[in-house]
């Protein structure tokens, strides 16, 4: 079986790392809690998150999207819960999501929830 080991993808001119565009990968993502507190339990490409009331989250992207197209998708710990865009007029942006987590008409917090989101940044 062959491995492969490098601390740096250079470009093709040997300048400099390479950056992910143009590709599949998920460019931000990130795993949270928002019962009693609203904490993230890893992420990347998330440089906060605002409890902006029951079941009802902002993730604030560090680099923004180029555009309002990309895609999300999401998890949570309770399999009965969708999770996705709230009704604001202000739940998407190129630099932030507004996430609404919850089941059965209702939105509520819960303590592990999962979103990725795909796209082309800025």
């Amino acid at each position: 079986m062959s491995e492969i080991r490098a601390n740096t993808i250079s470009d093709a001119a040997g300048t400099g790392p390479i950056d992910l565009y143009k590709q599949s990968a998920a460019k931000v993502w990130v795993n949270y809690n928002t019962i009693t507190t609203t904490s993230i339990n890893g992420s990347f490409n998330v440089s906060s998150l605002t409890d902006s009331g029951g079941g009802v989250t902002d993730v604030n992207f560090s680099n923004a999207f180029l555009n309002t197209t990309y895609a999300s998708v999401g998890t949570s710990n309770n399999f009965h819960v969708a999770i996705g865009n709230t009704t604001s007029s202000t739940a998407r942006s190129t630099g932030f999501y507004v996430s609404g987590t919850g089941g059965q008409r209702a939105l509520y917090d819960m303590s592990a929830v999962g979103n990725a989101y795909y796209g082309d940044l800025a």
